[in-house]
């Protein structure tokens, strides 16, 4: 018996609640290619079967196997649809925020949840993430260091935020306006948007983006906000600090939606420390 490890198998409930937990796939080496998969007794046991009910279809298990031999660690998603039909997705196990070069694929089961069978069976491809590539002083030691309130990570949305830039270098840099930053926006997956941001995708920044494939968004315009100023060049000397705050309000008044954000340097050849990543949480 040889074992698969799920990362994280997430359990979707009508869009409403997410559960997130570590679990083991058991894979026989016998002729009956056996699956089973322990579940967090927590958990609806409608779901737990929607898993059973996928790996007993022959044609579901023997696509599995092959993906746990091409890719290794593999991660189930389970999503219940209005018409009472059960979606089960077998992934690779990845980072969807780290670079990869090799395209990746996964398995669509869609359950009938009367019948207890799969009705429906599909291989969906999940593309390649780049990475920017770094400037050449990349090596260089920072010269700028550009964070955020007490480097706090989770904002309600309309909460002032405050941006800080500091010149941690032994030379004058000069900015190329007042405010040298944008906010981007950083990739989630559906299964993240509920549990990290407790809201739906529709609610969130995400629901402005295509859909590359089944969980995740094409954010290749990222650029959410970008102060409006003039340009004119500012100075920052040695161990000095430029404040902004920002009302998380966008160029068109609108309040910033949830998400995954950064604060990013625009216009500047300086390596610089970026502590900037946060959350926007929706307002209750």
């Amino acid at each position: 018996m040889k074992k698969v490890l799920i990362i994280s198998c997430i359990v979707i409930v009508a869009l409403s609640s997410v559960v997130l937990v570590d679990q083991w796939m058991n894979v026989s080496d016998n002729d009956s290619k056996n699956f089973t998969i322990k579940f967090n007794p927590k958990l609806s046991g409608e779901f737990n079967k929607a898993v059973d009910i996928a790996l007993a279809d022959l044609e579901v298990r023997e696509k599995v196997e092959a993906l746990e031999k091409r890719f290794g660690n593999i991660s189930a998603t389970v999503i219940s649809e209005s018409d009472g039909t059960v979606e089960v997705r077998f992934t690779p196990d990845f980072n969807p925020h780290g670079e990869r070069k090799e395209e990746l694929y996964g398995i669509l089961c869609v359950i009938d949840m009367e019948t207890k069978k799969v009705v429906k069976i599909e291989e969906f491809n999940i593309p390649p993430i780049s990475l920017p590539t770094p400037p050449q002083n990349s090596l260089q030691a920072p010269k700028l260091r550009l964070y955020l309130n007490n480097d706090k990570e989770e904002f309600v949305q309309g909460e002032e935020i405050r941006i800080f830039l500091e010149n941690i270098g032994n030379e004058t840099i000069i900015l190329p306006n007042p405010a040298p930053w944008e906010v981007i926006v950083l990739p989630m997956i559906d299964a993240e948007i509920e549990s990290r941001l407790h809201c739906s995708p529709e609610e969130s920044v995400y629901a402005k983006f295509p859909k590359i494939y089944p969980d995740m968004y094409n954010i290749s315009n990222a650029l959410i906000y970008k102060p409006k100023v003039e340009q004119t060049a500012v100075l920052i000397h040695p161990n000095e600090t430029l404040t902004w705050t920002w009302d998380q309000r966008l160029n068109d008044g609108s309040l910033l939606k949830p998400g995954h954000y950064q604060v990013v340097l625009k216009g500047l050849d300086v390596k610089c420390v970026e502590q900037t990543i946060f959350y926007a949480l929706p307002k209750r």
